[in-house]
This record gives structure tokens, C-alpha cells and sequence, in this order.
């Protein structure tokens, strides 16, 4: 009894699940064959027919039931091991998702290449009216003072 509570300490997590669904199994199975026993001891003493064909339907609902629970405890213990393993996928797709950041940076440095290019148009703007350029100018001042508050 002792190697056997040491063995279940050593045992990772998804083995203990499936140690667990082993001894309920094994035990749901015994329980089985207790009841079997009683009715077919309970079969003999009994002489009428009808009694006896009433024994035997309450056997079978009892067999039913008792294999429903084991097949109820069977696809739970199954879909908690799944769940594990689908919690290792989602880790790798974080991964391949840190991957993706990088990406990110390098198209960030392809946009100030872009910006480089607007301030050229900006300058195309400021031959044609003067009277954009004032804006432009309080527009950019303002939005100097956004970022600024924004770093504090």
C-alpha cells in the first residue's frame, strides 16, 4: 500500500488522471459483479415467473446505468487530458506570436522612410499657399504637445 501512494507521488499530473479513470473503472467493474451476484442469488429463492422477468428487467437498467457512468467517466478523464495538451499548443502559438513582433519593428522602420517622404510633400504644400503653411505649423505644434504630454 505504501509503494503505491509513493508511486502516485511521483507521478506527473496526466498519469495521475489516468491512474485515476484506471481505479474507477476497476472499481464501477466490481460493483457490477457484486449486484449481478445478489440478483442471480435473489433469482433462485424466487419461484414466480413474473417475478423473476421482473428481477431480471431491473437488472438489465442497472447494467445500463453502470455502463453509462463508466462511459460518462471515461470521456471526462479523456477531455481533461486533452485540455492539457491543447494548453502546450496555445504556449506555441505565444511563441510564433513574439515572432510576429519582430516583424512589426522592422515595418515600423519602413514607415519613417515613408515619413521622410511626406515632409517632401510638405514642402511642395508650402510653395503653393501661405496661408496652409500657418496652419500646417500650429497643426504640428499641437501634435508636438500631445507626444510630450504623452511621455509623462
Amino acid at each position: 500500500m505504501v509503494v503505491v501512494v509513493m508511486m502516485i507521488m511521483i507521478m506527473t499530473k496526466k498519469q495521475q488522471n489516468q491512474m485515476m479513470m484506471v481505479v474507477l473503472i476497476m472499481t464501477a467493474i466490481m460493483m457490477i459483479m457484486r449486484i449481478i451476484k445478489n440478483m442471480m442469488m435473489v433469482m433462485r429463492m424466487m419461484r414466480m415467473m413474473i417475478l423473476k422477468l421482473m428481477m431480471m428487467m431491473t437488472m438489465m437498467m442497472t447494467m445500463m446505468m453502470m455502463l453509462m457512468m463508466i462511459l460518462m467517466l471515461m470521456t471526462m478523464m479523456m477531455t481533461m487530458i486533452d485540455d492539457d495538451d491543447d494548453d502546450d499548443d496555445d504556449d506555441d502559438d505565444d511563441d510564433d506570436d513574439d515572432d510576429d513582433d519582430d516583424d512589426d519593428d522592422d515595418d515600423d522602420d519602413d514607415d519613417d522612410d515613408d515619413d521622410d517622404d511626406d515632409d517632401d510633400d510638405d514642402d511642395d504644400d508650402d510653395d503653393d499657399d501661405d496661408d496652409d503653411d500657418d496652419d500646417d505649423t500650429d497643426g504640428d505644434d499641437d501634435d508636438d504637445d500631445f507626444l510630450i504630454n504623452m511621455q509623462y
